[in-house]
């Protein structure tokens, strides 16, 4: 691909990886309201850093929603740590990579909480592991 076209279309897709996990992760207050079988209207806030991943382990049998639960969190951030290195220069450094994905999971976990969602710390810690791996798995393929 010529080097001209590499950072726009890289950061379309950025930019529509980031609606995606918003969408994914954060419906509106209207959402709940209009289909609240769908995003049930709950606040739950747990900020006891392993808490959340030890409850999962611990009381579900389904696998699916294990991996669902824990792995899901990872591989949702894991493009945006590889994404972010390749359009823009300056998030090239890991440093800055993890503060990029900590924020916009900070953010996701705040809109979270404002929408009667559950806010947990163990799906930040997650979501930034996600960013860091996608962040080691440029540094390898470049």
């Amino acid at each position: 691909m010529k080097s001209s076209l590499r950072a726009p279309l890289s950061c379309a897709l950025f930019f529509c990886l980031c609606y995606l996990i918003f969408y994914i992760t954060d419906p509106s207050a209207a959402q709940t309201l209009i289909w609240p079988d769908r995003f049930p209207a709950y606040a739950d806030l747990t900020l006891m850093p392993g808490a959340d991943i030890l409850d999962i382990l611990q009381n579900q049998t389904n696998p699916n929603l294990v991996f669902n639960n824990l792995a899901g969190n990872i591989i949702l951030f894991g493009p945006v740590g590889f994404l972010v290195r390749l359009c823009w220069p300056y998030w090239r450094k890991l440093h800055r990579t993890v503060a990029f994905g900590a924020g916009l999971s900070l953010v996701i976990e705040l809109c979270q909480l404002c929408n009667f969602r559950a806010t947990v710390t163990d799906d930040f810690l997650l979501n930034t592991l996600g960013a860091v791996l996608g962040y080691l798995c440029f540094a390898l393929l470049a």
